[in-house]
């Protein structure tokens, strides 16, 4: 038998990967900056919304200071006012327990944007006066332009000896 062996391959395979790496670490990053751009645009718009403030929108509601749930009712001193947002826009900040639980959570090859309220579900996928809050939250960010941006300078930075192998 005879065989040939090429010289110096495993630190070229050593070096490919720490490129890799940092070339991972680059778009990871920009990754994590547009979700944290969703999220913030998120609450951003709950914070702005505009209200329904016409005669009859607002409801009025108690809430249970043991269990916390609220219920409506017609009259009384404990009684607040609930305005609704008007319809095709973010929900209108109530109790604040949706704009105070959206949170962005990594895992090894995803970002997630998300909400664990009860009621974060029902307002963006009911049928009749949605109010939704995430999807709207991605429009208008260029994330894939983001992406491929991040990619094209960890490569620049590895050209040009900015990183290190």
């Amino acid at each position: 038998m005879i065989s040939g062996k090429i010289e110096g391959l495993e630190e070229l395979l050593k070096d490919l990967n720490k490129v890799n790496d940092q070339l991972y670490d680059e778009v990871r990053d920009e990754g994590v900056d547009i979700i944290n751009d969703v999220r913030n645009k998120a609450i951003k718009g709950m914070k702005n919304t505009p209200v329904d403030t016409t005669k009859g929108s607002a409801r009025r509601f108690t809430t249970n200071k043991t269990t916390g749930r609220r219920k409506s009712i017609k009259t009384g001193k404990a009684a607040k006012f609930h305005y609704p947002s008007l319809p095709g826009n973010y929900p209108a900040i109530d109790s604040g327990e949706l704009v105070g639980s959206v949170m962005t959570s990594e895992h090894e090859f995803e970002l997630e944007v998300g909400s664990i309220a009860p009621h974060a579900l029902p307002l963006e996928t009911r049928k009749r006066n949605p109010r939704m809050w995430l999807k709207p939250s991605f429009k208008g960010i260029p994330m894939e332009k983001r992406l491929v941006a991040a990619f094209v300078k960890g490569l620049d930075r590895m050209l040009d000896g900015g990183m290190r192998l």
